[in-house]
C-alpha cells in the first residue's frame, strides 16, 4: 500500500468569511500546518476584510492574522476539498446546491466534532474517506432540512456584544482543537509527509502540452519528477508498462501517464506488482482514485479530457 503523503484539504465555510471562517482556518492552520491544506470562503461577495474583533483575537492567541480579504465560495473551491466543514447547517445546505457530490463530506463544526468524538478519532492507518464512513455521512440532502440554531450550529457573532463574541470564538477555537485531535490523533502531524513525493511522469506526443504545463509546477511544488523516455514511435503501452515496473521497483512513489483515452496505460501499468492505475476525467473522479481506492497512478486521455480539466485533475490528485 501506497503510504499517505497527501494532506487533507479542509475549507471552512461561514456567512461573510469574515469572522468565524477564517478564524477556524487560523486555528488549524497552526494546530496541523503540515498535514493539511487549509482555506476559508464566505456565501457573500468577497473582497471585505477579516473583521477588527477576530483579529484582535487572533492575536491574543499569537496566530498569524490574514493579510487578504474575503473570499466567496465557489463550486470549484467545495470540489477540491476533501472535508468542507461550516459553521450553520445554512451553510451546508448552500454547499451542496453549489456542489451537489459533496454532501457525503459536509458537515458544521459542532457535528463533526460530535460525530467524531461519538466513533472515535481517526487510525494512523485510516484514510479519510474510510473515517468519514465511520463517524456516519449524510446520503440524503433532506438531511439538511430543518431550523437552524441548534447545538450543531456556530452563532454569528457579527454585531454582537463582547461577551457573546468571545464565547463563539472560544467555541470555535475548542472544536477546532478537538476536531485535530481527532484527524491526528496519535502521530506528529510531520510524520505524514516523510520525504517529498517521487513521481514518474510519461507522456505520448500528443500530452506534451499537458507536460509541459504540470513539470514546472510539479517541481515547484517539491515533488521529485521522473519523466519518461522510450525511444521514438514507442506505443502508449510502453508507457504504462515502464511505469509499473517503475514503481514495483521502488523507483518512485506514484505516476502519471498520459495516452489517448488513458486506457492503454492503465491497463499496461496494472499489469505490475503493487500499481493501482485509474483512469479519470474530472477532479471528482481523480480525487477519488486518491482517497477511496489508493491508486497511485493517474491515467488520463488526451481525446476525451480538455487541458485545463486534465490539469484541474492532476492538481486534484497530486493536492497541488
Amino acid at each position: 500500500m501506497l503510504p499517505y503523503r497527501w494532506p487533507i484539504e479542509i475549507l471552512f465555510v461561514c456567512t461573510g468569511n469574515q469572522c468565524r471562517s477564517p478564524f477556524a482556518e487560523a486555528v488549524l492552520r497552526a494546530r496541523a500546518s503540515e498535514g493539511i491544506s487549509v482555506s476559508s470562503a464566505g456565501l457573500r461577495d468577497g473582497g471585505v476584510a477579516v473583521d477588527d474583533r477576530t483579529i484582535e483575537h487572533l492575536r491574543r492567541r499569537g496566530l498569524p492574522t490574514p493579510t487578504g480579504l474575503s473570499t466567496r465560495l465557489s463550486p470549484s473551491l467545495i470540489a477540491t476539498a476533501d472535508l468542507v466543514v461550516g459553521m450553520e447547517r445554512h451553510h451546508l445546505r448552500e454547499v451542496v446546491l453549489s456542489h451537489p457530490p459533496s454532501l457525503t463530506r459536509a458537515f458544521t463544526l459542532p457535528e463533526l466534532v460530535r460525530r467524531g468524538g461519538a466513533a472515535g478519532p481517526r487510525r494512523p492507518d485510516q484514510d479519510l474517506d474510510t473515517w468519514l464512513d465511520a463517524i456516519g455521512r449524510r446520503v440524503r440532502p433532506g438531511d439538511l432540512l430543518g431550523r437552524d440554531g441548534g447545538e450543531d450550529d456556530v452563532a454569528d457573532p457579527i454585531g454582537s456584544d463582547p461577551a457573546a463574541y468571545d464565547a463563539v470564538m472560544e467555541q470555535i477555537e475548542r472544536d477546532v482543537e478537538s476536531l485535530a485531535a481527532l484527524l491526528w490523533p496519535s502521530i506528529a502531524v510531520a510524520e505524514t509527509v516523510p520525504r517529498p513525493l517521487r513521481l514518474a511522469f510519461g507522456a505520448n506526443q500528443a500530452g506534451r502540452l499537458l507536460a509541459d504545463a504540470s513539470l514546472a509546477e510539479l517541481a515547484a511544488a517539491g515533488i521529485e519528477v521522473l519523466e519518461l523516455h522510450l525511444p521514438e514511435g514507442a506505443d502508449d503501452e510502453a508507457f504504462g508498462t515502464e511505469m509499473g515496473q517503475a514503481i514495483t521497483a521502488g523507483e518512485v512513489d506514484a505516476g502519471i501517464c498520459v495516452c489517448a483515452t488513458g486506457n492503454t496505460s492503465a491497463i499496461a501499468a496494472n499489469r505490475s506488482e503493487g500499481v493501482r492505475a485509474a483512469v479519470v476525467h474530472d477532479v471528482t473522479s481523480a480525487r477519488r482514485a486518491r482517497q477511496r481506492h489508493e491508486a497511485n497512478v493517474l491515467c488520463l486521455g488526451t481525446e476525451v479530457m480538455s487541458l485545463t480539466a486534465a490539469t484541474d485533475a492532476v492538481a486534484a490528485f497530486l493536492r497541488l
